[in-house]
């Protein structure tokens, strides 16, 4: 257990599932600083995420997004959510670049 006083980064992870009944998955994860609840790189673990799910399905892209978040404070919560709701949508630009791709987010 970690005591006060320490300094071990935070992790920042992402996961995604790659079939209907939800038992395969690829993750991704990135040591940030210490204390750092803000993802310092989600649109490269996203983009690098929906490029495997795109490999797996047989080059689909997903039709839906759907983000949950933990570890952020209150007061930090709305800046969170644009900004990596932002590094959704610039990922699904990567993954289609004529920008035509938009799916569902929620």
């Amino acid at each position: 257990m970690l005591g006060e006083g320490t300094h071990e980064p935070s992790i920042a992870a992402a996961v995604t599932s790659h079939n209907r009944s939800f038992t395969q998955y690829t993750a991704r994860a990135r040591a940030q600083g210490h204390r750092e609840e803000i993802m310092s790189t989600p649109k490269d673990m996203v983009t690098e995420l929906m490029q495997e799910f795109k490999r797996r399905s047989g080059e689909r892209e997903p039709q839906r997004i759907i983000f949950f978040r933990d570890g952020v404070s209150k007061g930090q919560y709305m800046q969170v959510m644009r900004d990596e709701l932002t590094a959704i949508q610039a990922a699904c630009q990567v993954l289609t670049p004529t920008g035509d791709y938009k799916p569902s987010i929620a």
